[in-house]
């Protein structure tokens, strides 16, 4: 029994499973068959020896058998899945249809990229400094920082993503008080960011993740009629039209006063909704140093929409070659 112990079945498994492995073909499992199992194979020869061996006893014999029946099975199994991974290989081969032309077009960028990079070109050459913040903030930059006190109703689990103590950020606004709080900028200045937000709303209209651009400026003769007149130029370079129409409304933002809601008007003569923005509040800008300021938000999901002719927002987000080679080019549709 000494001459065929349990070290030496793991190291025939061993070597099994090596040359089942290595086998190219069916020449190379054959040859490994008879390697093994074959008339003169290790294995054959091994329960040969031992049957004939007068020191092993019956009893002993038995075991010899069974150890030598699992190694015969241990063989069996990795040669039918050798066989089996052969076959499905050559079953795959002759699928392909080598006559289908290759698809050798460029690919193109996708909507919210271009619409992205554009603004990002924009408001560069606006004299925009690009500052960025974390997904992931912290409840007083999201909220408190902002004027949203705690019993407001953004700060509840039905409308904001919670993580530990922090959230899922609702607005890249957060970013404004990073940046006032950071001392980098001093005077006037102008600061946008475009970053991911997160908000417990999935409907036709809209995502729970989406991106926004947040954009403000301080300056000491800041005004809402300054305001006006930055988003109607912005608004004419971003959609690449001279005669952009834009009307204010009063809203209510806690982190602007006065604020508005800006609408834009379509050639059908319809106007929808496309931004909200206002003057800073006081106490925002003055805590950080600062007097006057405006600020504004925008959905980059509804101008890229707007400027491409998107009607499904849920179209931006799914995998659709055919609709992407469809829209991943520029056009306008106001």
């Amino acid at each position: 029994m000494n001459q065929f112990d349990d070290q030496k079945c793991k190291k025939i498994q061993l070597d099994i499973t090596e040359h089942i492995n290595q086998c190219n073909d069916i020449k190379d499992l054959n040859l490994a068959k008879s390697h093994f199992v074959g008339k003169d194979g290790i294995i054959t020869t091994i329960l040969r020896q031992c049957m004939k061996d007068p020191d092993i006893n019956g009893e002993d014999k038995k075991i010899v058998g069974k150890k030598i029946n699992d190694l015969k099975d241990f063989f069996s199994n990795l040669y039918k899945e050798k066989i089996n991974e052969m076959q499905n290989l050559a079953q795959s081969a002759e699928q392909v249809d080598f006559t289908i032309p290759v698809y050798s077009n460029i690919g193109k960028m996708h909507p919210l990229s271009l619409a992205k990079e554009q603004i990002h070109k924009i408001m560069q050459e606006m004299g925009f400094c690009h500052e960025k913040g974390p997904s992931i903030e912290s409840e007083y930059y999201n909220f408190e920082a902002l004027n949203i006190e705690k019993n407001h109703p953004a700060r509840n689990e039905k409308d904001t993503f919670f993580v530990e103590e922090n959230v899922l950020r609702t607005h890249t606004t957060s970013v404004q008080i990073r940046a006032l709080e950071s001392g980098k900028y001093k005077d006037n200045f102008r600061i946008y960011s475009i970053g991911d937000v997160y908000r417990r709303d999935d409907d036709s209209t809209h995502l729970p993740m989406f991106h926004q651009i947040e954009g403000f400026i301080v300056d000491d003769n800041a005004s809402v009629s300054t305001l006006k007149g930055f988003l109607l130029d912005f608004l004419k370079k971003f959609f690449e039209k001279d005669d952009v129409e834009i009307q204010l409304r009063p809203g209510y933002f806690p982190f602007t006063e006065p604020s508005v809601e800006v609408d834009v008007k379509f050639d059908n003569g319809k106007w929808l909704e496309i931004l909200g923005a206002g003057m800073i509040r006081k106490n925002i800008l003055q805590k950080n140093g600062y007097k006057k300021g405006f600020a504004f938000g925008i959905g980059l999901e509804r101008i890229a929409m707007i400027k491409f002719g998107i009607s499904e927002i849920h179209d931006l987000v799914d995998n659709n070659l055919p609709w992407l080679k469809k829209y991943g080019s520029k056009g306008i549709a106001l």
